[in-house]
């Protein structure tokens, strides 16, 4: 009986492992959904969803290229991410405006980054 409560406890704690370390490498990833979503969500309903999305797929590219660290990545989006949290609905300027900053910020520090390496 104590070996089998051990060997569910360590496949468990096995489990618990596993998760973390598939949270930690896609956390970026998560994060980068659920941000998108949030601004999809919160726009109006005549704005067009593609521009969201290819702002979105911008971003994504310059740190899926490696042009951007990853901790660089996360600070864009948790700005961006408190910036929706304070509102309810966007006005499509207001999402314009947004869109626009999130990008000339990302490549604003792509250049800063590029420069420094060079």
């Amino acid at each position: 009986m104590k070996r089998t409560i051990d060997a569910v406890l360590i496949i468990f704690i096995l489990c618990i492992m596993v998760c973390g370390v598939g949270f930690y490498i896609y956390r970026i990833e998560l994060i980068w959904l659920i941000v998108r979503n949030d601004m999809l969500q919160k726009a109006p309903d005549d704005y067009p969803r593609e521009r969201i999305l290819e702002a979105f797929d911008q971003h994504r590219r310059s740190w899926e290229k490696g042009s951007r660290r990853t901790d660089t990545a996360l600070v864009d989006l948790s700005a961006l991410s408190q910036t929706l949290e304070k509102t309810q609905y966007l006005s499509a300027l207001e999402l314009d405006k947004m869109l626009r900053t999130f990008l000339t910020d990302t490549a604003t520090k792509d250049n800063e980054q590029k420069a420094l390496i060079e």
